[in-house]
């Protein structure tokens, strides 16, 4: 169904030990009639097909594989695969009716879906597709997203650097819906607002989950100091378990206004969540002195 590429001999070892990449040295030669982003079939020596993925006529990771054999990647294929990336963070007890509605639903290649990121923020989804092949696909995945979740708004972020490898523009804007400025999502009994148009990332660090809690473990009757806070999200957390107070130092202030908001959200005292804009490095500078 689809283009077959070649791999060297000996080549094929990493997609049977279940390795997503294919480099481009790994081939028998780079396809001049393969669409850059298109879908193909990765075959051994023996014309088995060993993966299915999308194709980069530019980066030397030519091929990311979205399935180990021979596959059909459609809107129902993708839908079962972001079914299954969202009840393994079900199993973690996170999503609606927890106390973590906010987190994210795809790591990419580590959910089967290579080039995307899908963060969920309560009855919003930003997705981040980062690959010629993924941004193909970008029409399906939306759909899929759609069925399952059935969001208020799906909005993408495709804004990050390393799509100029692929050759790609950045895409900003809701796919679904309308583009919020705020919204609310809750963490382990935090609630915090994400600027998901215009903040950082896809306008929170989810992925910094963990530290937060851990965090609160060590905060009770501390003071806190927050540098490179972003929207103060560690402060909160440290708060909300009994910290005595918390300093947040960033160079943004836009970011540091989010964090005062969401400071009043969290009936956090204004006297225990102080903020304060500076280079954190002339910051650490005039300290020591």
């Amino acid at each position: 169904m689809y283009p077959v590429l070649k791999l060297r001999q000996g080549k094929e070892k990493n997609a049977e030990f279940r390795h997503p990449w294919i480099f481009s040295g790994a081939l028998e030669g780079r396809p001049e009639d393969v669409p850059h982003g298109s879908l193909v079939s990765v075959a051994d020596g023996s014309g088995r097909v060993v993966g299915t993925g999308t194709y980069s006529a530019k980066s030397s990771i030519a091929v990311r594989l979205f399935e180990f054999g021979d596959a059909v990647i459609d809107g129902p294929w993708i839908g079962a695969r972001l079914a299954e990336a969202d009840e393994k963070r079900r199993l973690l007890g996170y999503g609606p009716g927890t106390d973590t509605d906010g987190y994210r639903v795809v790591f990419g290649e580590v959910d089967g879906l290579p080039g995307l990121v899908v963060d969920r923020f309560g009855d919003v989804l930003v997705l981040q597709s980062s690959t010629a092949g993924m941004d193909a696909l970008l029409e399906p995945t939306v759909g899929a997203l759609k069925k399952l979740f059935k969001p208020k708004a799906i909005i993408e972020r495709s804004d990050l650097s390393v799509r100029r490898e692929e050759g790609l523009e950045d895409a900003v804007g809701a796919r679904h819906g309308a583009a919020p400025s705020r919204v609310a999502f809750s963490e382990n009994g935090c609630d915090y607002l994400a600027d998901v148009m215009a903040g950082q990332k896809t306008g929170f660090f989810l992925d910094q989950k963990d530290l937060r809690r851990t965090v609160a473990k060590l905060a009770a009757g501390r003071s806190m100091l927050n540098l490179f806070s972003y929207t103060g999200a560690a402060g909160i957390a440290a708060l909300k378990a009994g910290a005595a107070s918390c300093h947040n130092v960033d160079s943004s202030q836009p970011a540091l206004d989010l964090a005062l908001e969401q400071a009043a959200l969290n009936g956090i005292k204004p006297k225990a969540m102080t903020v304060e804009s500076a280079d954190i490095f002339q910051y650490l500078g005039a300290a020591s002195q």
